[in-house]
Parts: structure tokens; sequence; C-alpha cells
């Protein structure tokens, strides 16, 4: 497992809006809330799923040498993001309806 520093809940949010404004187009129009949604979401789904990769990885290295298992700091961070992508998967849910709502 890397000695990584785990990264906070809220870098992993300035990443989502990042990426968010970055896909902004050039011509100023704002994206609809349904791609901003997606968008965060897959952000925060791609992080979960490498914080879920080392977690496996240090129990796998902890149950074949007996070291050190996952750390407080990613298991807390795991639960933290698990959390934000449940929120952001309903907020996308909500945007969706939203639209087709609209669309009536």
């Amino acid at each position: 497992m890397t000695e990584r520093t785990p990264r906070q809940a809220d870098s992993v949010w300035r990443e989502a809006m990042s990426t968010i404004n970055s896909r902004r187009p050039i011509g100023g129009s704002i994206p609809t809330r349904e791609v901003e949604a997606r968008l965060a979401l897959n952000v925060v789904v791609r992080e979960r799923v490498g914080l879920q990769t080392r977690i496996v990885q240090a129990f796998q290295h902890h149950v074949e040498t007996g070291g050190p298992g996952p750390t407080e700091a990613d298991l807390m961070l795991f639960a933290q993001t698990a959390i934000a992508e449940q929120r952001l998967a309903r907020s996308l849910v909500q945007a969706m309806l939203t639209r087709v709502a609209l669309r009536r």
C-alpha cells in the first residue's frame, strides 16, 4: 500500500467542481443541472473506486504478510465518499425527473 496522504472530502468536491467548470462551453452557456450532477458523480465514483482498491490491497497485504491494514483515515474518507456518491446519485435522479417534468 502506498503511503500517500488520503485526499480530504473537500478536495474531492473541488475536483468535481473543477471538472464541471472545465467542461463548460466557451460560449459561456451553463450546463444543465443534470450534466453537472452527472460530471460530479463521475468524479466521486472514480475517487471511491480508487479508495476501495487501496483498502482492499491493504487488507490483502495485512492477511498475507501480517503488515498494517488500511488506515483509519482511508476508511473514514471511503465512508464520506460513499455518502457523497449516494447524495450525488439522488441529485442526478432529481435533475433527470425535473427535466422530464419540464418537457410535459
